[in-house]
């Protein structure tokens, strides 16, 4: 059994030194980093089966704007090689937990690169949103 899950192990520090070397991206990055992000413990996010498997949520960072309304953003990643498309809405809730209608719904489309992450920053359209929850599909119809 050990040698089994030590092989197991191996087999997947193999597979992530290989993947690791097979893209070489240049990175620049603040080395003194001055913004602390606010990630949500709860990641409220409800996707279809096949987004599970080819895109990945990183995080899910909360904040406010300066007049009040709640701002999120979430961190994916494409688990993939290929480009993925998808489909997403935002449902807005106050603090009772109803939810907040908005003058612009339905699905907006969106893509992320192979093994690449996304940054997706969506803002409540109202000061009266304190909760939400994001949907992603695959395709809507």
């Amino acid at each position: 059994m050990r040698k089994a899950i030590g092989f197991g192990l191996a087999l997947v520090a193999c597979a992530v030194f290989v993947s690791g070397c097979a893209t070489t991206v240049n990175t620049v990055e603040n080395a003194d980093k001055e913004g602390v992000r606010q990630m949500v413990r709860d990641k409220r996010v409800v996707s279809d089966r096949t987004l599970e498997n080819r895109i990945a949520l990183v995080g899910i960072n909360q904040t406010q704007t300066d007049v009040g309304f709640l701002r999120i953003q979430l961190e994916m990643y494409n688990l993939k090689r290929t480009v993925q498309h998808f489909f997403y809405t935002v449902e807005w809730f106050d603090a009772d937990g109803m939810r907040v209608e908005t003058a612009t719904g339905g699905w907006t489309e969106q893509q992320i690169l192979p093994r690449e992450s996304l940054f997706l920053t969506l803002t409540a359209p109202s000061a009266r949103a304190k909760d939400f929850v994001v949907k992603m599909v695959e395709d809507p119809r």
